[in-house]
């Protein structure tokens, strides 16, 4: 199961030092383009295998939403899988800004 915990936090609140900082990343909105770009396209996993751990798994684990099956209600995300992107944090939708992955190219907006 891979997860992402979405618990954003201003500048203000990441520019308090190490120690004073609340912990923390943006996942959100990295995941995915991150993981299909370092594992699906270098045959690591397959698509099927990332779609499982990041939303079949999770969603059997903690009882939440319906399968991913025809005729079942679903909130869907269309990406087009070949499309280059950079990871600009000024782009994230989310409040928090922090990320190791600024600059980083992956396949898919994340953003």
């Amino acid at each position: 199961m891979i997860a992402t915990d979405h618990a954003p936090h201003s500048a203000e609140e990441k520019s308090r030092g190490l120690e004073k900082s609340l912990m923390g990343v943006v996942g959100l909105e990295t995941a995915f383009p991150i993981l299909y770009t370092k594992l699906v396209k270098t045959g690591v996993l397959s698509l099927e295998k990332l779609i499982e751990l990041m939303h079949t798994n999770p969603r059997n684990r903690f009882c939440v939403g319906t399968p991913l099956e025809e005729g079942q209600p679903a909130s869907l995300t269309v990406y087009d899988l070949d499309k280059e992107y950079t990871i600009n944090p000024d782009d994230f939708l989310s409040m928090g800004r922090a990320t190791p992955f600024a600059g980083e190219k992956v396949l898919v907006p994340a953003g």
